[in-house]
């Protein structure tokens, strides 16, 4: 393992986007530091943190010369801190890593040779869950790979959409792809700004539209921290995701209106589909958070006055099974 200097021409960057990161985002950039891969820079964008982030990382900077600090001038949430850390970026690939994840010692190695052996413009792995309060892990959580063969298989745009719907457990929206740097040049790609959630599932879909070679490798090297620890049933207090249903079904308009031109019918179709049952899925919601006050009775009329928000009754059954059985079997049982 080579010495932490700054590499002249980095392999890799590794970028961080970071607010009110600083009980954290230690974690995350040691786990970047214990790469086997060591010819990387590490670009963490501070997103205007009223915290001791920018002090934290100011003194990693010091002590590590491959870690480079920017600061955004107003807060634009993690969409604009990622374009911007793009924007500085001088690796031939860039890795997304978020203040409150972390990588495996081998993630960068492993995933940047297969795609240069491949000549891949983007590739992704499985996720491991990690429950901050609980400190426990849930190993390989998006199930839905084992519908494809091999270590690695190639993602199109329809198989991306079909296995990125809300109630299909964890969804390939949460991977997080190492993109070929001038790939993402050439095809004008960067996180869309205009909201908060949803945003990974539009790049990717984008990425796809584009015609990028993507590959997924089913082994995870990525872990995850969500914003509810299924272990602890707590909130952590680093995530930062705000969930709104009614703007990433806006997301699907927006992708039709820039790139439906030049994808397929097949697709097209999924990703209207994928618009209703946001919708869908946020009357849903509604109608949960208003069960107490709707009682029984109240509670049903209402599903009967939105049926397509049924469908997510036996995912929400299942869920519940799941948090009441021990850790250890909670491994074994996903959506």
């Amino acid at each position: 393992m080579s010495s932490p200097v700054e590499a002249e021409t980095p392999l890799v960057t590794v970028v961080i986007p970071a607010y009110n990161a600083a009980g954290c985002i230690g974690r995350a950039v040691k786990s970047v530091q214990d790469q086997s891969l060591q010819n990387f820079e590490l670009v963490i964008v501070d997103d205007v943190s009223s915290d001791a982030t920018v002090e934290v990382v100011e003194e990693m900077v010091r002590i590590d010369g491959r870690i480079r600090l920017v600061k955004a001038e107003t807060n634009g949430g993690p969409s604009a801190a990622r374009n911007l850390g793009f924007r500085h970026a001088r690796g031939e690939w860039i890795a997304i890593l978020d203040a409150d994840d972390a990588f495996k010692p081998t993630r960068l190695e492993t995933l940047i040779a297969r795609a240069q052996a491949e000549k891949l413009d983007a590739i992704a792995d499985n996720i491991d869950i990690h429950d901050y309060h609980a400190d426990a892990t849930i190993p390989a959580v998006i199930n839905r790979l084992k519908d494809f063969g091999g270590a690695y298989f190639t993602l199109t745009l329809e198989e991306f959409l079909r296995y990125d719907f809300v109630e299909s457990g964890y969804q390939f929206g949460l991977m997080k792809p190492i993109f070929r740097s001038d790939f993402l040049k050439a095809n004008d790609l960067a996180y869309p700004t205009a909201y908060r959630h949803g945003e990974d599932s539009y790049l990717y879909s984008a990425l796809l539209a584009c015609k990028a070679r993507m590959e997924i490798a089913k082994e995870a090297f990525y872990i995850y921290t969500p914003t509810f620890g299924p272990v602890s049933r707590k909130i952590s207090e680093f995530s930062r995701t705000k969930t709104d249903y009614i703007k990433k079904a806006k997301s699907c308009d927006d992708f039709l209106q820039a790139y439906g031109a030049r994808i397929s019918m097949a697709a097209r179709r999924l990703v209207e589909q994928r618009r209703a049952r946001m919708l869908a899925f946020n009357e849903f919601l509604i109608t949960l958070e208003a069960r107490r006050n709707l009682g029984i009775i109240g509670t049903l009329k209402r599903l009967a006055a939105h049926p397509s928000s049924i469908q997510f009754l036996p995912s929400l059954v299942l869920r519940k099974l799941r948090s009441l059985l021990p850790f250890g079997a909670q491994t074994a049982v996903k959506s």
